[in-house]
């Protein structure tokens, strides 16, 4: 490549801050900026909205239920959330989809608030709050394992196999541990 082939970045930034000088082309710019950082409000809005209208159900419910939160109580939680996120990740319509969504949304901050106070009653006080630790990290501490997995499936497979992949696991769980919550 020759000099002659090299384009002038200086030139550039100038041809293009000069444009700002024509004043239907600043209002222009001015309104797409404007436009853009609305629109990026609006989506971020939207999605806190949706998040905490599903997930507040889920809390009260969890907040309202019995003070002792029994396994039973937990195993079924675990099973519907699981189940939901499987069926989402098979609903062959967005309605279906959105809906499964909110579902799972709401059966799962059911599930971990209740799993979250079993956790804290069953738990020896001496021990709570080192037991509250471990389990607040087991949470978070899984995602660089199984986001790396659910990334890799969804690659190959789709974003919906990735997904239907953490419903299939949570129910596998469910059942490996089903005698652990009788006690």
């Amino acid at each position: 490549m020759d000099d002659a082939e090299v384009p002038d970045v200086r030139r550039s930034l100038g041809q293009a801050v000069a444009a700002l000088g024509v004043p239907a082309y600043r209002w222009w710019f001015v309104s797409q900026i404007l436009s853009y950082s609305g629109v990026m409000t609006q989506m971020v809005a939207q999605s806190w909205l949706v998040l905490q209208l599903t997930a507040l159900p889920g809390a009260l419910l969890a907040a309202a239920g019995p003070a002792w939160p029994g396994g039973r109580r937990i195993r079924l939680l675990a099973l519907l959330a699981g189940a939901a996120v499987v069926l989402t990740a098979v609903s062959p319509h967005v309605v279906t989809a959105f809906i499964g969504l909110a579902a799972t949304g709401f059966l799962s901050i059911w599930l971990i608030a209740s799993a979250n106070t079993l956790v804290q009653l069953r738990a020896d006080q001496a021990l709570r709050g080192r037991v509250m630790a471990v389990w607040f990290m087991a949470l978070p501490g899984t995602m660089p394992f199984t986001g790396f997995l659910s990334g890799l499936v969804a690659q190959a497979a789709g974003a919906r196999a990735g997904f239907a992949l953490a419903g299939a696991a949570l129910l596998v769980t469910v059942f490996l541990t089903w005698r652990s919550l009788d006690r």
